[in-house]
């Protein structure tokens, strides 16, 4: 029945546990490599023909994601190169977009574009990236204040900094708190714009910004107050000149984007994937994903750990043990014996005069340094030894081996190990008799608080002899004032002294 009942609790503890594994993953968890496959380099240049090829003269680079197959969104100020065209004699705009990791330039073409908004979209023959998910949520209600926002894109400050092929066709990822959405005509149209401090400078114009869910709320144009660019100087040395960011950044509304698509006849053939949900904001709203998986590996160890405990209790006991002594054994001077800490019994009281007492007063044993004041033994349990019906230890028998003497309170203590119980010891799990204070964990009981729950085992050693070998106990095992290493066999013979914590017991076999 007891049996039972281990089971049925651990399996209460392993549904506790695991109950929220089992729930489904929380969807407010930002996954940057889905969205970074579909934000896209733009390059808007000026080139003219030289030598039977395109030169590129002048022009820049901006940042673009993917609406829809083979469409793409970005600034109207990062395409808009008429004046610069104008200003090269033979020079022809170059329109291309650059798919991320790649070193091909796609040719693209603009499809509409807005000076009032700021905003393009271009056709871009072949590509085939996933379209990313756009808000239709309400502008100035979602994304709330403080809400959780990612910012993806290619800025120059990047370019010019690393010099570096492999970082022109990597993106930069940037994240911020939303500060507040308001109005605004910044740029053109008064329309809604978020600002946040996600940071993004030159060249991040035209990329998205997103929620906690992947969907774009905004599409990264401005940076309040801030324009750095990275120059070299006379010995050769990059340096960045330009004011330094205000941590303020804006980003109108992607429902300006969505509104021109809907309304635009040139646009009548882009699909977009809208989403009305609101309740991405933040992470504070579900449990993380990594909590979820921590949950699942303690519901597993809940369950091995029942089971273990149902089948080899002692087992899992002797790792206990080891901790427990550990913590017991914490600012004890390296160097001095195991059983400082341990406070010896006051001697107890002398009967009135003219009572017998059926013990003579005996001091209690000594520790071989004194303990500070205060540092209580925990109250003796379990018990001594094994007892008849009359509640008397039975005497033992000859042949049997018997460790007796006093305790740290000055009773008497004896403990007595059969054959048959060496014979049942040796052919068990453990492989010899547990000496310890606790009931359930020892088979044979030392009943004394200076001996640990399992102390010490003895059992019969290679050539027959017997062998003590002590259990990584709190406060140590010796023969003969002699410490005994954890785990380590030490043989036993009789008339030799065993002590266990602060006990000195002698080792006898009976006639």
């Amino acid at each position: 029945m007891k049996s039972v009942r281990w089971m049925a609790r651990g399996a209460l503890v392993a549904l506790a546990l695991g109950a929220p594994h089992a729930a489904p993953a929380p969807a407010f968890a930002f996954d940057v490599k889905r969205a970074d496959a579909s934000v896209v380099r733009v390059l808007a240049v000026v080139v003219k023909e030289q030598g039977g090829r395109l030169q590129p003269v002048t022009g820049g680079t901006g940042t673009g994601f993917v609406i829809d197959r083979e469409h793409v969104a970005t600034n109207y100020h990062v395409i808009h190169i008429e004046d610069q065209v104008a200003k090269v004699e033979g020079g022809k705009e170059y329109i291309a977009v650059r798919e991320p990791g790649s070193k091909q330039n796609v040719r693209a073409t603009v499809v509409w574009k807005s000076k009032e908004l700021d905003l393009a979209v271009l056709k871009v023959p072949g590509l085939r990236r996933d379209p990313l998910t756009l808000s239709s949520a309400t502008p100035m209600d979602y994304p709330p204040k403080g809400a959780k926002v990612y910012a993806l894109g290619y800025p120059g400050i990047s370019d010019q900094a690393l010099q570096s092929e492999e970082g022109f066709v990597t993106s930069t990822l940037t994240s911020g708190v939303v500060g507040k959405t308001v109005r605004a005509g910044v740029g053109g149209t008064t329309r809604p714009v978020i600002q946040h401090d996600a940071a993004i400078n030159t060249g991040n114009s035209g990329g998205p910004l997103f929620d906690n869910c992947n969907v774009v709320v905004g599409v990264n144009t401005f940076v309040a107050l801030s324009r750095l660019q990275v120059m070299e100087d006379d010995k050769g040395q990059r340096i960045a000149t330009g004011a330094t960011s205000a941590g303020i950044s804006l980003s109108p509304h992607v429902g300006n984007l969505i509104a021109a698509v809907q309304q635009v006849p040139a646009l009548k053939d882009v699909r977009l994937q809208l989403s009305s949900a609101s309740d991405c904001a933040d992470e504070a709203g579900g449990v993380p994903v990594w909590l979820y998986a921590a949950m699942g590996v303690f519901a597993l160890m809940a369950m091995t750990g029942m089971i273990v405990a149902f089948t080899r209790r002692r087992e899992v006991v002797r790792v206990v043990e080891s901790y427990s002594a550990w913590v017991r054994r914490k600012g004890v001077a390296p160097g001095a014996p195991r059983t400082s800490g341990v406070k010896p019994a006051a001697a107890p009281p002398p009967p009135p005069a003219g009572e017998p007492t059926a013990v003579p007063p005996r001091a209690a044993a000594q520790t071989s340094e004194p303990t500070a004041a205060g540092t209580a033994m925990p109250a003796p349990r379990g018990r001594m030894d094994a007892r008849t019906d009359s509640g008397a230890a039975p005497p033992p028998a000859a042949g049997d081996w018997v460790l007796s003497g006093f305790d740290t309170q000055g009773n008497t203590l004896r403990v007595a190990i059969s054959q048959a119980d060496l014979d049942k010891a040796m052919a068990g799990a453990e492989k010899g008799v547990i000496l310890g204070r606790s009931s359930s964990l020892s088979d044979k009981i030392v009943n004394d608080p200076s001996v640990s729950r399992r102390h010490a085992k003895l059992a019969r050693g290679e050539g027959g002899g017997l062998v003590l070998e002590d259990l990584n106990s709190a406060y140590g095992t010796k023969v003969n004032d002699e410490a005994v290493a954890a785990f380590q066999k030490r043989a036993l013979a009789a008339g030799d002294k065993v002590t266990m914590g602060a006990i000195t017991l002698d080792f006898s076999q009976m006639p």
